[in-house]
């Protein structure tokens, strides 16, 4: 862990507590904690972790904060490389489900779901769409082959009597259509 000294680090950008949530401000949160990207004066991008209190003064008036900023870039950049493993393995695994078990089989619809999702959080929502698109086109695919098979399964259904709910199949029932 490296501890940041602004002195070494010259962060560039003021602080001003105008750009603080008023509920900050008025030192209703008691401990505050956020991670910011910053940029150094040399021009480098680092992330920091931010952990504060307020510190109210003798009249019970918020004067300020206490707190410390620390360097988290290694573990931002350790985690995104974990993101893009994760999501380039699960993109294996699809090409092999394709392959082995077939494009319309549920365990595909399932891993495409999981990719589209990833996709998202990563906040790619165009690749969430493609892959949304692509499960839809094939689950329509399958319902469409299969919708006529079903249609006739659910034609040997009918109500027995009003006002239920319940369906059974026609030889089961007093009456039948």
């Amino acid at each position: 862990m490296r501890v940041l000294r602004a002195s070494r680090l010259s962060i560039s950008g003021t602080a001003s507590t105008t750009k603080l949530p008023p509920s900050r401000r008025r030192g209703e949160v008691n401990k505050w904690q956020a991670d910011y990207l910053m940029q150094t004066r040399d021009g480098r991008r680092i992330w920091v972790s931010d952990i504060s209190y307020p510190w109210f003064g003798a009249d019970g008036a918020i004067i300020g904060s206490i707190g410390s900023l620390r360097d988290i870039t290694d573990r931002v950049e350790a985690e995104a490389r974990a993101r893009a493993e994760a999501e380039s393995l699960l993109r294996q695994t699809l090409e092999k489900q394709q392959r082995v078990l077939g494009p319309e089989h549920p365990d595909t619809f399932v891993t495409i779901t999981v990719l589209a999702a990833v996709c998202e959080a990563q906040d790619r929502p165009w690749d969430s769409e493609m892959m949304l698109m692509q499960l839809w086109k094939l689950q329509k695919r399958v319902l469409d082959r299969t919708t006529s098979k079903r249609w006739l399964r659910l034609a040997t259904l009918v109500p027995c009597s009003v006002g239920r709910d319940v369906m059974r199949r026609p030889s089961k029932c007093a009456t039948s259509i």
